[in-house]
C-alpha cells in the first residue's frame, strides 16, 4: 500500500527506503481465464501426472557470502537454465486441433519461484498460464498483448517450490508460438531455510514499519489525485529482485508519454546489473482505508522500462515504460514547475520494503 508521511516527521523512514528499499533481494496485464487442463471437457486427456523437472539447486554458500558483504535484504537469486516449447514439457493434443504444452518445475526449497523469459512470442489466440501444484494461486491469462520488442518476460511469484507452466496454442496457431525460459529466481530465506520453518510472504506485503502510514489515512486526504500517479517498482538484477518506489511524470506536450521518476541507487548498484526490460510497476497498490487490512491489495501492472536519463549526485533515473498506461488503470501524470522556490511542506508516498 502507498505510504504517506510528513518529511518532518520521517527522517528515519526516508533513511531506510533510500539506503534499504532499493536493495537487490532475492499482475502485469493478463486477461482473466482458465487454463485448457482445470476444464471438466478436457479432463481424460489430462488425467496423467504431469514430469517434474528438477531446477539446478542455489548456491546457498556464494550466497551467504555476497548477502554478508553487502548487507542485502535480497530474497530472490538468480538459476541458468534452458527449457523451451521443444526441449522440456509435454504437448497434449485436443479434439478441436489445439494443443496444450505443460511444464512443471520443482526447485528443491525455493519459497517462491519467478520465470523470466527470452525470445517470447505469442500468436494470436494463444494464452500462457502458470501456477502452484494445488492449483490456488494462478497467474495469467497472457496473450499476445504481453509481447515486447525486447522479446523479455517475466512471471511473478508462484509460492513455494512448484510452479507449472501452462501454455495454449489454438489450431489455427500451430507452431507460431515461441520462448525460452532461460533463468529461474529462487524466493530465499537462509535462517528459515536452515531450521526448516514455514514459509513467509516475500510479495513485500506486510514489511513496512509503524512511522509509515497508509496513504489513505487523513494525512493523504489532500493527495488523493497526486497518488494516482505512485508506482510500486520490481526490480530485476542480474544477481535478484527487489523493490523500489516511482511516479508518473507530465512532460510540457502533456500527451501521455509514461515517464516515471524514481532514483539512480535503484538502477545502479554497485556491480549489479539492472535488466530494465523486467522492471514491473504496479499501479494502484493501496489499501481502500486506512487500516491495515489482512490480505494483500489487488493491483495492476506493467512490464519493461528503458532508461531515458539518470544522475548519481542528484540520485535520480527517469524511465520510459514500454508501453502506454492503459486508461482503465485511472493513473494520474504528477506535474513539475522550474521556480526557484522552495516548497512549504513535502510529502513521501512510497512503497516501504515493497509493502502497501
Amino acid at each position: 500500500m502507498n505510504k504517506l508521511h510528513l518529511v518532518r516527521r520521517a527522517l528515519l523512514c526516508l533513511f531506510l527506503f533510500l539506503f534499504l528499499n532499493a536493495t537487490p533481494l532475492a499482475a502485469q496485464r493478463s486477461i482473466q481465464g482458465t487454463p485448457i487442463s482445470f476444464l471438466k471437457k478436457h479432463a481424460s486427456v489430462f488425467s496423467k501426472k504431469t514430469k517434474e523437472v528438477k531446477v539446478p539447486a542455489l548456491n546457498m554458500t556464494r550466497i551467504k557470502k555476497e548477502d554478508a558483504a553487502n548487507s542485502s535484504n535480497r530474497f530472490a537469486a538468480p538459476v541458468p537454465v534452458n527449457y523451451t516449447l521443444q526441449n522440456s514439457g509435454e504437448w497434449t493434443d485436443l479434439e478441436d486441433g489445439g494443443r496444450v504444452w505443460k511444464l512443471k518445475l520443482k526447485a528443491k526449497d525455493a519459497l517462491g519461484i519467478f520465470i523470466l523469459y527470452k525470445n517470447f512470442y505469442l500468436p494470436n489466440g494463444a494464452r500462457l498460464f502458470v501456477y502452484n501444484q494445488n492449483k490456488t494461486q494462478i497467474l495469467g491469462a497472457y496473450t499476445n498483448q504481453n509481447n515486447a520488442k525486447t522479446g523479455q518476460f517475466l512471471t511473478g511469484m508462484i509460492d513455494g517450490e512448484i510452479a507449472i507452466i501452462e501454455y495454449y496454442e489454438p489450431s489455427y496457431a500451430k507452431n507460431q508460438g515461441r520462448f525460452e525460459i532461460y533463468e529461474i529466481m529462487q524466493a530465499y530465506d537462509r535462517e528459515k531455510i536452515e531450521s526448516d520453518a514455514p514459509s513467509q510472504n516475500y510479495s513485500g506485503f506486510g514489511q513496512s514499519l509503524p512511522c509509515h502510514e497508509n496513504i489513505n489515512c487523513s494525512w493523504g486526504d489532500s493527495l488523493q489525485t497526486q497518488k494516482r500517479g505512485i508506482v510500486r517498482m520490481m526490480t530485476v538484477y542480474n544477481t535478484g529482485i527487489g523493490w523500489c518506489t516511482g511516479s508518473l511524470i507530465n512532460n510540457a506536450e502533456n500527451d501521455g508519454i509514461p515517464y516515471v521518476l524514481s532514483a539512480h541507487h535503484c538502477g545502479f548498484l554497485g556491480a549489479n546489473i539492472a535488466n530494465f526490460s523486467l522492471w514491473r510497476f504496479d499501479f494502484n497498490y493501496e489499501f481502500s482505508g486506512c487500516a491495515n487490512e489482512a490480505n494483500e491489495p489487488t493491483f495492476v501492472s506493467l512490464l519493461g522500462a528503458e532508461v531515458v536519463a539518470t544522475a548519481e549526485p542528484s540520485d535520480f533515473l527517469l524511465l520510459k515504460i514500454l508501453v502506454n498506461v492503459p486508461s482503465t488503470y485511472n493513473a494520474y501524470f504528477n506535474g513539475w514547475d522550474r521556480e526557484d522556490v522552495v516548497p512549504s511542506a513535502g510529502y513521501i508516498i512510497q512503497h516501504p520494503f515493497g509493502d502497501v
